[in-house]
């Protein structure tokens, strides 16, 4: 044989079996990962009760102190109290997203309100402080709780937008994975991942608004709100998977994905998961795109700044990311 032909026969030669440390290595990381997952989705869902959830009472003191005192009686720690003058303040704290209910005094016995647009197991929560007020209030009635800011009628129990939440968490991380590796070239990347960002944000809006009903406000808020989650979350996984290549990916991956989701409060409300993971959440684009969406389509985009600024940060990131991965490349290419 020449030795052309043995170097040949070398390069297909099977490659040796993994090392049983290595295996045992890459069982254990997987054990670890699938916990991880489960945690992230399971430990929230089963911890999920209301915490310091803000409402507002109106009345005479001695009517606000014996709401406070059934509230505390029946459901401890669940609701935090903010007194307001009037029925008509009362309303306007829920429509801007102070509150996510109140309880009123009226001429027959104890008014509730709630904002189901807000959170449904919110305003189930506030609905079943009726009866603790009934109890409370002898020889009184407690009408039907009022519907400040209702669910659309296409989606009355408000499950659409929680769920919407998650295609555009999928679809930004999945974007920026394939441009990332797919892509030569860090800005045609980021053009890329703008256009993407725009046509999958009127997608995302032609099939919740027009199409399902589940969003109700104004078109273009909804397309901004769309685009800009997708943009911020793709630019985002561009930047870790440009500097750090696949473990970037994966972290970006991880992050938004494991742990923004379960934490976004999409099911419930942020104020009903345990505490510091609530802020966590926000923080991260699912939670921060769904506060957003969830201001723009039924509360005339009241409380937008602050999932505004999450959703830049992650955009102006993911930017920094970009340049220094852009700076890395030159130096190495002078090299």
């Amino acid at each position: 044989m020449t030795t052309a032909q043995s170097m040949h026969g070398s390069r297909h030669a099977p490659a040796p079996p993994t090392s049983w440390p290595r295996l045992l290595g890459v069982i254990i990381g997987l054990v670890a990962l699938l916990t991880l997952i489960l945690t992230a989705f399971a430990w929230p869902a089963v911890n999920t009760a209301p915490r310091d959830v803000p409402i507002v009472v109106t009345g005479l003191p001695s009517f606000v102190e014996q709401v406070r005192g059934t509230l505390d009686q029946a459901h401890p720690g669940a609701f935090e109290i903010t007194v307001v003058d009037d029925l008509t303040k009362a309303k306007e704290a829920i429509r801007s997203r102070e509150a996510y209910g109140a309880v009123a005094s009226g001429a027959s016995g104890p008014r509730v309100l709630v904002a189901s647009a807000a959170s449904p197991t919110v305003a189930q929560a506030l609905t079943q402080v009726s009866a603790a007020l009934a109890a409370g209030q002898e020889g009184e009635t407690v009408e039907p709780p009022e519907d400040v800011v209702p669910t659309p009628a296409d989606d009355p129990r408000g499950a659409g937008l929680g769920i919407g939440a998650l295609p555009v968490a999928l679809a930004g991380v999945l974007c920026g994975a394939v441009l990332a590796l797919g892509v030569v070239g860090l800005g045609r990347r980021l053009l890329a991942g703008l256009l993407v960002a725009g046509l999958a944000g009127l997608a995302f809006v032609g099939v919740l608004d027009l199409w399902l009903g589940v969003l109700q406000g104004d078109l273009l808020l909804e397309l901004a709100v769309a685009a800009g989650g997708l943009a911020a979350t793709i630019i985002a996984m561009i930047g870790l998977g440009g500097l750090l290549g696949r473990p970037g990916l994966a972290l970006g991956a991880g992050t938004i994905i494991l742990l923004g989701i379960p934490l976004s409060g999409a099911t419930s409300a942020p104020e009903m998961l345990p505490e510091y993971w609530s802020e966590l959440g926000q923080a991260l684009p699912p939670g921060a795109v769904l506060s957003l969406l969830r201001s723009v389509s039924f509360f005339d985009a009241a409380k937008w700044q602050q999932p505004t600024i999450v959703l830049g940060a992650w955009a102006l990131g993911g930017l920094v990311l970009i340049l220094l991965a852009a700076l890395f490349a030159r130096r190495r290419a002078g090299r």
